[in-house]
């Protein structure tokens, strides 16, 4: 996958999303996982639910404008 990763979820993560300022859980299990692997962004279509993330998220399109 090159310049992508594939990060576990695990029982860690999902208990760190229910506290997570981002109110949609799945959205958050999303952040928690990405911010506690040193992600450096993360793709959505729905930008407007990761306003409060700590890793910055991008739509595809801006993602593909940066590679």
């Amino acid at each position: 996958m090159g310049r992508f990763q594939v990060i576990e979820v695990n029982a860690m993560i999902l208990g760190k999303s229910l506290d997570s300022e981002i109110t949609d859980y799945e959205d958050a299990v999303i952040e928690v996982s990405a911010y506690e692997d040193n992600m450096d962004c993360i793709v959505t279509r729905d930008i407007g639910d990761f306003r409060k993330s700590r890793v910055n998220a991008l739509t595809p399109e801006e993602l593909l404008a940066l590679v």
